[in-house]
């Protein structure tokens, strides 16, 4: 060790201290990226929606039903995802 001997408080004040740089995360920081990545999700999720009537239109019908519920499986994870970005801001507010 670079310090000498040291006792096992030392040794954690120094680890502490030594790391303290890259464990603060600034609140302003993560509520600023949430609503970034919050707006990019929700432009996805209007062309995801629009894309789905475009291509279930085009389709056979025998294949409608199967594409409709893709596309609505796909929305709801992100839905899902949206909601949860939502949540976070409310609480880190």
């Amino acid at each position: 060790m670079r310090y000498g001997p040291q006792q096992g408080y030392k040794i954690k004040q120094l680890m502490s201290e030594g790391i303290a740089d890259f464990t603060k995360i600034k609140q302003a920081t993560v509520y600023n990226n949430l609503e970034i990545q919050g707006e990019y999700i929700q432009n996805h999720l209007k062309g995801l929606i629009i894309n789905k009537e475009i291509t279930i239109s085009n389709l056979l019908p025998e294949y409608r039903v199967y594409c409709k519920s893709i596309f609505n499986h796909h929305i709801y994870h992100i839905e899902a995802e949206l909601k949860w970005i939502k949540e976070t801001i409310e609480d880190l507010s």
